[in-house]
């Protein structure tokens, strides 16, 4: 759960990463990041995953583009570092 007062804009029209790049401009706000033990989301992995798809791989490039462009406005170290982690380098 993300407090409204912290939203931030979404990855549109691309199918990688997008809730990647919404997390990474909310955690470069610096909020209280607190754990949850719960398990309230699972995710499941097989072979009609979108991130096993040709649709998925394409993207690549559009999310690749947009973390580049991320990097520029971010402030928090440890979010450059993720961005970093990310783009490989």
């Amino acid at each position: 759960m993300v407090r409204s007062d912290l939203a931030a804009p979404f990855l549109e029209n691309c199918m990688r990463g997008e809730d990647t790049y919404q997390m990474l401009q909310i955690l470069d706000k610096n909020p209280v990041v607190k754990q949850v033990h719960d398990a309230a989301y699972v995710y499941r992995l097989h072979g009609k995953n979108s991130v096993f798809s040709d649709e998925f791989k394409k993207y690549g490039p559009v999310f690749i583009a947009a973390l580049e462009e991320l990097r520029l406005k971010m402030k928090s170290p440890a979010v450059l570092r993720s961005i970093d982690r990310r783009l490989g380098k």
